[in-house]
């Protein structure tokens, strides 16, 4: 097919932008420059402490945040298994936790498990509807899944949320784009430049 004038500057303004898979998922802010993150990530997460086992979670002796640090920490450093074991001991314990939910989709996320992912981040969106980040993460996940309608309502509310979640602007660009509506793809695009 012959592509029109719009949709040639279009895929030019993404090929130079270098729009990727690891360019728009929303990240821990020590990873990447855009923002795979929970809200309230902590920053200095002791990576060097002790894990915890399950037992003393359990019984209430390390605190959830003492864990979630933990689990921040191993995510960071690239312990995927780690973070995601400390997250699922995190929801044993309150099963609505909504870092422990997202880190969960970033570990499902970065390790391919899409769907799995998707499950994550549902349930994270659920707990904190307001977080624009988990909206464009699932997202994210919703469009590498090729799912563009459902991506895109989703994330049209990440920037109904914070209009000025750039991250947010480009993946619906992306589901905009998987859908033809290459317009419309090409100003949410520039929208997500121009923060």
């Amino acid at each position: 097919p012959v592509l029109s004038h719009r949709q040639i500057i279009f895929a030019t303004r993404l090929a130079a932008r270098g729009s990727g898979p690891d360019r728009t998922l929303s990240r821990l802010p020590d990873e990447h420059t855009v923002s795979t993150q929970p809200e309230s990530l902590p920053r200095n997460a002791a990576s060097a402490a002790p894990i915890p086992s399950a037992s003393p979670v359990n019984r209430g002796a390390t605190s959830l945040p003492q864990t979630f640090q933990l689990a921040a920490a191993a995510y960071r450093t690239g312990d995927l298994a780690t973070a995601g074991q400390l997250c699922r001991l995190i929801l044993e314990t309150q099963a609505d936790h909504f870092d422990a939910l997202n880190v969960l989709g970033l570990v499902a996320a970065r390790t391919g498990r899409l769907d799995e992912a998707v499950k994550w981040f549902e349930q994270a969106v659920g707990a904190n509807p307001d977080s624009a980040n988990a909206c464009n993460n699932l997202g994210k996940v919703l469009n590498d899944l090729r799912r563009f309608d459902d991506a895109l309502d989703i994330l049209n509310r990440a920037v109904a949320i914070d209009p000025r979640h750039a991250s947010a602007h480009n993946n619906r660009g992306i589901a905009l784009q998987g859908l033809l509506r290459f317009d419309e793809a090409l100003a949410s695009h520039d929208r997500a430049l121009s923060i």
